[in-house]
């Protein structure tokens, strides 16, 4: 289990510049109006962050020169946002739709 959090946590280093906190919280909250529990909202919410952090490294878009909180890159639990990653509930995250539009 360290071994795959240590993973998990090296590879999201370099997405870190792309986290932006309103994905999150606007997935957050989504989350919570379908019903779901916290822990699977802030999984489901960090999931979200990630994928957008994600396209936006691939695509090369600048991240935003702002330093990022510590507290939005660090209490990701890398486990739970694994499982998260492949959850139904955000299937539609993983394609080409633009993060924020109303099909996320």
């Amino acid at each position: 289990m360290t071994r795959l959090s240590a993973a998990i946590s090296d590879t999201l280093l370099p997405l870190e510049a792309h986290f932006d906190p309103g994905i999150r919280a606007r997935a957050r909250a989504q989350a919570i109006a379908r019903g779901e529990d916290e822990a699977r909202a802030e999984a489901i919410a960090e999931a979200a962050m990630v994928i957008a952090a994600s396209r936006a490294n691939a695509r090369g878009i600048r991240p935003s020169p702002e330093p990022r909180r510590p507290d939005v890159i660090r209490t990701m639990a890398p486990v739970a946002l694994a499982h998260a990653l492949n959850a139904p509930e955000i299937s539609h995250l993983r394609t080409d739709a633009p993060i924020g539009s109303s099909r996320s």
